[in-house]
């Protein structure tokens, strides 16, 4: 109890380190604004609270990389330095992921005692079935009930799978799956590592009903792969209302707004890559997208900028199509030049003065000229 008492006394004078920190206008909280707090763990040479410290962070690591503002790897590496005066031997396992085990003599207790299945575990700290963990060096206190093999414990998740967090609605790709550890990548590509019990508690596999307005989604079917911007399903079809879309149709590239999309069981969330290069064709195209609001719209350009540029697509012969949204050629008429002027006027000129063509020839003679262009 006096440890414990230890412990919490400690925690309560680190968040006080961290506030005092913030007081005096540290943004980023460094492990040296806790030198007065934790060297107390070295003075007093209590290596149960280092121990216990250093394992506390790293559990939360999981779930937090920082804490007050510190990475919690910078915090285990300061306690870790304070305890090499007085090293210990890791503890290995004794039991493994899969195994049920249970507190020796538990049997001979009047209230009945439920066994433990450790489901994952890291560092030197036991993950059991029902939330709870314990420590390696604790581990003589228990004795195995059964033994699961290793190659029959089955992940929730596989390599590839799409989940979504149960609480936030963070969409990520499983890319490997350790011996107690999934690795996970983001829709915004950045990658995370997490217990096997810690992500199939609070993820599920994603599935097309669980897109939202605004989503970036990918769907590779048969001919066509389309980058799409969900809106809407339409009724309860595979097809979906897009705010905006690639389209790879047959190895030629669409772009489309608020046309319909392929919403079907092989239609995932958009990769960063995939998010990218939609990003970029709709702003090349001049539109944006707000997010919050969920509304495509016109990005209001520099008349100036914007007329040297079609000015400068005119040069070069092309024009911008609104209805296609891609550049195509311009037809390019005749010019009128100035001997075509010369000549044209000494005909009118021979014409009239011998009468060989009446007023309805010269008529069509002139707007041959009108045609052509000035």
């Amino acid at each position: 109890m006096n440890n414990i008492k230890k412990f919490e006394d400690f925690l309560d004078k680190i968040q006080e380190a961290l506030d005092n920190a913030k007081k005096q206008g540290h943004i980023n909280v460094r492990v040296e604004d806790l030198e007065s707090v934790l060297s107390e763990l070295k003075e007093s040479e209590d290596e149960r609270i280092i121990n216990a410290l250093k394992e506390g962070f790293k559990y939360h690591q999981l779930f937090n990389p920082t804490f007050g503002g510190i990475p919690c790897i910078e915090i285990v590496n300061w306690l870790e330095k304070q305890g090499e005066q007085k090293p210990t031997d890791k503890v290995k396992p004794k039991f493994k992921v899969g195994d049920i085990i249970r507190f020796k003599g538990s049997e001979t207790l009047e209230e009945e005692v439920e066994p433990h299945e450790i489901v994952s575990y890291y560092n030197e700290l036991y993950v059991f079935a029902d939330g709870t963990t314990d420590l390696f060096r604790e581990q003589d206190l228990y004795e195995l009930v059964e033994h699961k093999p290793s190659d029959k414990v089955e992940t929730k998740f596989k390599v590839g799978d799409w989940c979504i967090d149960n609480e936030d609605g963070v969409m990520f790709k499983i890319v490997k799956v350790l011996d107690n550890t999934y690795i996970y990548e983001t829709t915004e590509g950045k990658e995370y590592s997490c217990t096997h019990y810690s992500l199939e508690n609070d993820a599920k596999l994603w599935t097309i009903q669980d897109a939202k307005p605004g989503d970036m989604l990918y769907c590779d079917d048969s001919n066509n792969k389309t980058i799409y911007l969900f809106k809407e399903q339409r009724g309860s079809s595979n097809i979906a209302n897009a705010y905006f879309q690639i389209l790879n149709m047959n190895n030629e590239l669409r772009l489309m707004f608020n046309k319909a999309a392929d919403f079907n069981s092989n239609t995932k969330p958009a990769t960063k890559e995939q998010r990218d290069t939609l990003m970029k064709a709709m702003t090349d195209a001049g539109y944006t997208f707000d997010f919050e609001k969920k509304e495509l719209k016109k990005i209001e350009e520099n008349s100036f900028e914007c007329d040297r540029v079609e000015k400068a697509m005119s040069n070069a012969g092309y024009e911008w199509s609104e209805e296609t949204h891609l550049l195509k050629k311009i037809e390019q008429k005749p010019s009128w030049s100035e001997d075509d002027e010369r000549l044209y006027q000494s005909i009118i000129d021979d014409t009239v003065q011998k009468n060989q063509l009446d007023s309805k020839q010269i008529d069509w003679l002139k707007s041959i000229k009108q045609r052509i262009g000035e």
